[in-house]
């Protein structure tokens, strides 16, 4: 898959298969509230544009598309992002907050 192609896959699901939570959605104004996969976040913070496929996150001023979503979410680089949004890598479960993720090591 290319950084094209990935960019073109609806972010609704990537969020979906990346395990966030919903919490509101309209289609017809446009956005999604989701909590934020990647941190601890407590109230709704990751905003979804559905018509330009992008994500700002409201609390950090983070933002980006389904790749940086994934990266930042998983914590990996580009390559094994799109091999996650091409069906390649199966996501750790559960998501939990960076500072409560076991290192590898562990």
């Amino acid at each position: 898959m290319t950084c094209a192609e990935a960019k073109q896959l609806p972010i609704l699901e990537v969020c979906d298969k990346l395990g966030a939570k919903r919490a509101f959605v309209s289609v017809s104004k446009g956005y999604a509230l989701f909590h934020a996969p990647y941190r601890e976040d407590r109230h709704p913070s990751l905003k979804l544009c559905l018509k330009t496929n992008r994500w700002t996150d409201l609390a950090t001023g983070q933002f980006g598309d389904v790749i940086d979503l994934v990266k930042e979410t998983m914590t990996m680089t580009t390559s094994a992002a799109l091999a996650f949004l091409a069906g390649g890598v199966t996501p750790c479960k559960p998501f939990a907050p960076i500072k409560n993720r076991k290192s590898l090591a562990d």
